[in-house]
């Protein structure tokens, strides 16, 4: 495996696994929370707000990584370049959706937007899986809660450049990066 494919795979691990934890929280007929009326509702716009602002970063890091503009050509030769590809992976696919809804390189809100609704619609799939669930019932205030928990965060993640900055901050031991050492020129012979 590439080592560019690897750094693209690595950047969806957090949101699968919050989709994941979240899977199986569904699984469960009862999940501990306090006894607060539409706690459950709180915590929907937290959790699918996280998983929001994840899908966007792992989007918008793969579409980063795949190409720089072509400022003569724009967005058919990024086409091109992309779309042609008969063994193109679904991650560069996936990047080269974000690359063409994001084509005049700023912060557009489309892919923010596309992000959304790819968490959206894994709220109507978790709300669904509750049905089969017994104890738990599907409800779509509960979807409502995960679609604008979603919106919001990844509005905030797009539009605030100090709540990005929140979000990026680095936690734990951090590594160093070795300046390469500095080769005295040669003398004249």
């Amino acid at each position: 495996m590439r080592k560019e494919t690897a750094a693209r795979i690595k950047r969806w691990i957090p949101p699968c696994l919050l989709a994941a934890a979240i899977t199986a929280a569904s699984s469960c007929s009862q999940v501990a929370g306090p006894d607060i009326v539409n706690f459950d509702k709180v915590a929907h716009f937290a959790v699918f707000g996280l998983l929001g602002t994840l899908v966007y970063r792992a989007g918008r890091a793969n579409a980063n990584d795949q190409s720089q503009p072509d400022q003569a050509h724009g967005r058919d030769a990024r086409a091109t370049r992309h779309g042609g590809q008969s063994g193109q992976s679904w991650h560069g696919r996936l990047a080269h959706v974000w690359e063409i809804l994001d084509a005049k390189g700023r912060w557009s809100m489309w892919p923010a937007w596309l992000a959304v609704l790819i968490v959206s619609a894994f709220g109507v799939t978790d709300e669904w899986h509750q049905s089969f669930v017994p104890g738990r019932s599907c409800d779509v205030f509960d979807w409502l809660a995960d679609t604008t928990g979603a919106a919001l965060a990844v509005t905030l993640y797009v539009k605030w450049a100090w709540y990005r900055r929140l979000l990026e901050i680095r936690v734990g031991p951090q590594r160093q990066v070795e300046k390469p050492a500095e080769t005295a020129p040669n003398p004249p012979a």
